[in-house]
């Protein structure tokens, strides 16, 4: 990454965060973002310093390396997307495809005594997310080292053996140009769904609809109030299957939003990542309003 480039994503996202605000204040995130960003950029990128662990907003996160730390951060902090208004002091969350379990800490950061089962599928990002629960003393966090999908067996899942906990693992050949494989364990998601989920989050690598079809199947669906998950559209040119994936939401009663990254003019079959925020109709305010939306929230005090 070019010294113009890793300006101009950080002086946007510093920009993003004043504009916006955050759960966990203005100043506090400016703070951790930048501290993380000047130690990504300086020391690991330039000097080739080894890092492995960092501190923020008081835990102790541990990592294979500096680089894919910064990016998760900024995935899953930055743009406070995670955040769900809860009228339960101990809310279910059902994180899938949890990683190192940065997630796991904002959720906990936002409401310390919420119940959550995380999924990680890849063995050496699971034995990292282990640390990161130990090592920071979470209570009721279930750990499952299992690939969520629409049945139980085994699944090949593809990832990058020289870059241990990233983001890139999948059971999806298509999105890894150059990857290993192995068998990892499955389970299904609907049998860990015994009463309300306040919010799911899904980061699953192209098994989203699967697993969506699935809940829908059992009845499960509805027992969910939010939920945040990446669709991964395009990955093959000839796949479009968005549609499919948003009536099963509609059939559900969900109202949800999109946010899918702009490359105009548009490239035809090229990938396309998105976030799309689902909400329970019933879950929403009189004027259609959803309860994620920002400016209704409660914030933590700047």
């Amino acid at each position: 990454m070019s010294f113009s480039e890793w300006l101009w994503r950080l002086v946007s996202n510093c920009g993003l965060i004043v504009r916006r605000g955050h759960t966990h204040g203005r100043i506090p995130i400016l703070a951790a973002y930048l501290k993380i960003e000047f130690k990504r950029y300086f020391l690991a990128q330039l000097l080739g310093r080894k890092m492995t662990s960092e501190s923020v907003f008081g835990y102790q996160i541990h990592f294979y390396d500096y680089e894919t730390f910064a990016i998760l951060f900024e995935e899953v902090y930055v743009p406070d997307v995670y955040y769900f208004a809860s009228t339960s002091a101990q809310p279910c969350v059902i994180d899938c495809g949890s990683n190192i379990g940065l997630a796991v800490l904002y959720f906990k950061k936002i409401y310390p005594d919420c119940k959550i089962t995380a999924f990680e599928a890849d063995d050496v990002t699971f034995k990292m997310l282990e640390k990161n629960v130990s090592a920071n003393r979470l209570k009721d966090v279930s750990l499952v080292n299992k690939a969520v999908y629409d049945a139980k067996g085994h699944i090949t899942f593809y990832f990058a053996p020289d870059r241990p906990g990233s983001l890139v693992g999948s059971t999806r050949h298509e999105s890894l140009a150059k990857s290993a494989a192995k068998s990892v364990e499955t389970d299904i998601l609907s049998d860990y769904v015994g009463g309300v989920v306040d919010f799911l989050k899904m980061d699953i690598e192209g098994a989203e609809e699967k697993v969506l079809r699935n809940l829908l199947e059992t009845d499960k669906l509805p027992l969910v109030k939010e939920m945040v998950l990446e669709y991964h559209h395009h990955l093959t040119p000839d796949e479009d299957r968005l549609g499919t994936f948003l009536e099963m939401l509609e059939r559900s009663k969900f109202g949800y939003q999109l946010k899918a990254p702009l490359a105009a003019p548009f490239p035809r079959g090229e990938f396309q990542g998105m976030l799309i925020y689902g909400y329970r109709r019933e879950a929403a305010g009189n004027n259609g309003t959803s309860v994620h939306d920002f400016q209704k929230t409660p914030q933590l005090p700047v």
